[in-house]
């Protein structure tokens, strides 16, 4: 994890943990389903995420950077449960992840 990575994560812990910044849940949450789809497509030929799922527009600029630092590191952590339960079952929980039904998450070849 880079320093800058670790500083942006640091920053916002107490805020989260507060729940005083609204926008902090947002950015995480698309962070960790961000990293998740790209474990799932780096591991799985057949998945490819629809690009609108992960544009992140409902984001300002700044929350989007924020989930943008933890990419990385939640896409090592997700890679881990692909392995472990699969591509089929880790595309149905990242679709859980966004909120949005399968069939706009995934396209599958």
């Amino acid at each position: 994890m880079t320093k800058l990575k670790r500083g942006l994560l640091l920053a916002a812990l107490p805020l989260v943990a507060s729940g005083g910044v609204a926008w902090a849940d947002d950015a995480v949450d698309f962070g960790i389903f961000w990293g998740t789809v790209l474990a799932i497509e780096d591991k799985c030929e057949n998945y490819f995420v629809r690009p609108d799922a992960v544009m992140g527009n409902h984001l300002s600029a700044k929350d989007y950077e924020f989930a943008k630092a933890m990419v990385d590191d939640e896409r090592a952590k997700a890679a881990r449960v692909v392995d472990k339960i699969g591509c089929d079952e880790a595309a149905k929980e990242a679709a859980k992840l966004s909120g949005k039904s399968f069939f706009k998450v995934w396209e599958i070849d």
